[in-house]
């Protein structure tokens, strides 16, 4: 049995740069916080050549030249994550939402429709890639493993069965994600390597550090074995089988903001956002390097239609589509026909072989 991970290093940032990539060549850090108090919380590695650090205030880090700066974006974030999951959907039925920007995937009984665990790698990375994202693939024979040598690997890394131990004993105990107490503890020790940490003895480690210091001993020999979690299985088997297609029918300027008014909103589909909270990953088809801060609105009139807000989208015009992700979950089914707009068309595609779309009647 094999497992896959995919780790988006500097996922913040990642985020961004993949809705303007035309920041990808550049030095870029990302601002958080209540404004006058914003400070950097993500920097590439021009970035951090140029001097700037992480923590320093937006004001500081104004004065360096040729520095791009941008707002942290939390729908980019959650829009990159959907994708990440997608891309692990594409290849395996049973994937765990681990972190944001990390993912696990259960290889069993993929290899005679991918080939080789490496060649699995290989197209993860690329898919990875091809939907702007720049990812850690590893693969290794048990779920920790595979998380851990993601994280502290660049490219694509396969560990053989039995040489857990000996590939993790490189990596700097970070990635194995210590609290800070103990991360504090190993650096007074002289502790830096997964491999010195394994070499200590678990008695006097559970003596000083307690359980965690025992499992992190366990997580540096790759002897921890479990299996996948996979939460909510509603949403996460049933939601990616779907994707809500909406039309711009209006826009307006407000406040510095482009309003969008979609043929679809909260009484519609995106009901879900109302009755148990759900996000549903939202972007244009149109593409275009400049992005205007913009919001996503329903068709009624009622003030609480909005689907999304403070997006950084391009201009965009009547008629061009918007994609929602991950809605085959209590989205149409929970729909309204509110202020006499009708509920979305359901076409189901794919539903037999050769079966190139049809419209579904509803019941």
């Amino acid at each position: 049995m094999a497992f896959a991970s995919i780790f988006v290093p500097n996922f913040m940032l990642q985020a961004v740069v993949r809705a303007e990539p035309t920041l990808r060549e550049a030095a870029l850090a990302l601002m958080d916080g209540n404004p006058p108090l914003c400070n950097v919380v993500a920097i590439n590695e021009k970035a951090a050549r140029a001097g700037i650090e992480l923590g320093m205030t937006k004001t500081n880090a104004a004065q360096f030249t040729g520095l791009e700066m941008r707002p942290r974006s939390r729908p980019q974030e959650k829009i990159a994550h959907a994708v990440l999951l997608d891309i692990g959907w594409s290849v395996s039925p049973r994937i765990e939402d681990t972190s944001q920007g990390t993912i696990v995937l259960d290889l069993r009984g993929l290899t005679h429709l991918f080939g080789a665990e490496n060649d699995i790698g290989a197209h993860l990375a690329q898919r990875s890639c091809e939907c702007g994202l720049l990812s850690n693939i590893a693969i290794a024979s048990n779920v920790d493993t595979a998380l851990i040598a993601a994280r502290g690997f660049q490219g694509i890394t396969v560990i053989p069965p039995g040489q857990e131990s000996k590939c993790l004993g490189d990596l700097p105990v970070g990635v194995l994600l210590p609290s800070a107490e103990t991360a504090e503890t190993l650096g007074r020790w002289g502790v830096r390597t997964c491999a010195v940490f394994a070499e200590l003895p678990v008695l006097q480690l559970s003596e000083r550090l307690g359980q965690e210091g025992v499992r992190l001993h366990a997580l540096a020999r790759g002897a921890i074995s479990r299996s996948l979690v996979i939460a909510e299985p509603g949403r996460y088997i049933v939601g990616p089988c779907a994707l809500g297609v909406a039309t711009v029918m209006g826009r307006a300027r407000r406040e510095g903001h482009w309003w969008y008014y979609l043929d679809d909103g909260m009484y519609g589909s995106y009901s879900g956002q109302l009755f148990d909270h759900a996000r549903y990953p939202v972007e244009p088809l149109r593409a275009g390097s400049e992005r205007l801060p913009s919001v996503l609105a329903g068709p009624t009139c009622d003030s609480i239609d909005v689907i999304a807000e403070n997006l950084m989208l391009p201009p965009l015009k009547i008629g061009d589509l918007i994609i929602g992700r991950a809605m085959g979950a209590y989205t149409w089914a929970c729909a309204t026909d509110f202020n006499f707009f009708p509920r979305p068309t359901v076409v189901a595609v794919n539903a037999h072989p050769g079966d190139s779309g049809a419209v579904w009647s509803s019941p």
